[in-house]
């Protein structure tokens, strides 16, 4: 029999992001809480990402081809400048380098990572590689620690306005407990009224006693009414909600589909084309299996 195609093996390969289409411009595109920068080999700015409005306020045409110090806080100039022509020089990459930049509306830390890298000269008659620095710049703290500080800062509150009760309600004069009860503090007493011949003979009534001595609570069956009542409430049945799926073809990537088809990985592994393919792919091994068959 014939070897069976690569795509029906038991193992089916998994799926990385990788294998997408473009998936690098993906990732870059995607990154709008980061600053990602090109320098040139003199600090200017060739290229800015998607996070430039989100982190600093600024717009692209306000800082391409402007020199990079410009945006540093005046006092982190030496810093920056130190570690950014030895990294030039030795060809190993910034680590861990907090700045502060300068925003459109206020100044805040970052931290740097940089790696310098050799790119192609766009000069036609020269052809030396031109040297880039690339440099993600990440806001510090992270808007995880913020909230965290806002967290404690709520909880101090609490604390504080806590005590703050407890010494007002250690200031508040306490009532005497000789003084005679008045009327509207009087506790209504319910006990067992056979006044009117229609009514349950389990129905109760408020009285009001002038005593604290209160008769033991009698308790009651549920009435016919009630017992309708429930019988006649509709059942709600609760609506089964769930997220949406999102599916990813293990063999193109592809995660936009009109219909997703089975696959040797189970239901809803393949794209639509894949799917033809492999369908059609096991209907040719169906057939040489029915003709090795016959031969036989």
């Amino acid at each position: 029999m014939a070897d069976a195609p690569l795509l029906l093996s038991n193992a089916a390969p998994n799926f990385e992001f990788g294998k997408r289409k473009r998936w690098a411009d993906l990732v870059i595109t995607e990154l709008v809480d980061v600053l990602l920068l090109v320098l040139s080999r003199h600090a200017n700015i060739l290229y800015c990402g998607n996070g430039l409005k989100n982190t600093l306020g600024w717009n692209d045409t306000d800082i391409l081809d402007q020199n990079f110090t410009d945006f540093i806080h005046e006092e982190d100039h030496g810093k920056f400048a130190n570690v950014f022509q030895e990294s030039l020089q030795s060809g190993e990459p910034i680590l861990s380098t907090y700045v502060r930049l300068k925003g459109v509306s206020s100044t805040d830390l970052f931290e740097l990572v940089g790696r310098p890298q050799m790119a192609a000269s766009e000069d036609a008659e020269n052809d030396t590689p031109l040297q880039v620095m690339f440099i993600v710049a990440k806001p510090f703290p992270s808007k995880s620690l913020e909230t965290l500080n806002t967290y404690i800062e709520l909880e101090e509150e609490n604390e504080r306005l806590q005590q703050r009760v407890a010494e007002l309600r250690a200031r508040a004069p306490l009532s005497s407990p000789s003084s005679p009860a008045s009327p509207s503090s009087q506790k209504p007493v319910y006990a067992m009224s056979s006044t009117f011949p229609n009514q349950h003979p389990l129905a109760i009534s408020p009285q009001v006693h002038s005593n604290d001595s209160f008769p033991e609570p009698v308790s009651a069956g549920p009435s016919s009414s009630n017992v309708e009542d429930d019988s006649n409430r509709k059942k709600k049945i609760p609506r089964k909600t769930g997220p949406s799926d999102q599916y990813a073809c293990i063999t193109c990537g592809q995660t936009n589909s009109p219909e997703w088809r089975k696959g040797p990985s189970g239901p809803k592994t393949l794209c639509n084309a894949c799917g033809l393919r492999y369908a059609k792919q096991l209907k040719m091994q169906k057939q040489a299996e029915e003709a090795s068959v016959a031969i036989m």
